[in-house]
């Protein structure tokens, strides 16, 4: 799927979101009242390697990362345990044996993994329907977060 295909489907699907180019991605924040300069994060498509994140191959033509957030509860039943933080310029390190780099597979983001959130590199359309799932998780994740910090 291409990318603005993927940006028209979730800006479709869910409200109050903004999208922002920021740190060399596109992010979609939750900022319904505009009360953030950005908002909750709650999706990110990256489409380039940076000196610290390079291990998705992302400098190969049109390939990007489809990255969102999800509960721990659903993080641990598809990966298991959380693995530590990493240190700076250094990946996750996880029980099993993914390359980062493989396309169109459901895996821990290979930085932020430690705080639940989950990627895909440059889904098909089942794939992305399937990913899909999760975003929803993330959207209402970033949700609830805002409408606490406002008590809405």
């Amino acid at each position: 799927m291409q990318i603005e295909e993927i940006i028209n489907i979730l800006q479709d699907k869910y409200s109050g979101i903004v999208l922002r180019e920021i740190y060399g991605e596109k992010a979609l924040f939750y900022n319904p009242h505009n009360y953030f300069k950005n908002g909750v994060y709650f999706c990110t498509i990256k489409e380039t390697d940076g000196p610290n994140d390079n291990i998705s191959k992302l400098n190969r033509e049109g390939i990007y990362r489809l990255s969102c957030s999800i509960d721990y509860i659903c993080y641990e039943r598809l990966f298991g345990k959380k693995p530590s933080r990493p240190k700076r310029g250094e990946y996750v390190k996880i029980g099993c044996d993914i390359k980062f780099e493989c396309l169109n597979i459901i895996m821990p983001h290979p930085i932020y993994a430690y705080l639940y959130w989950i990627c895909i590199n440059s889904p098909n359309k089942e794939k992305f329907y399937e990913f899909l799932e999760f975003i929803d998780i993330s959207y209402n994740k970033a949700k609830s977060k805002y409408d606490k910090k406002f008590r809405i």
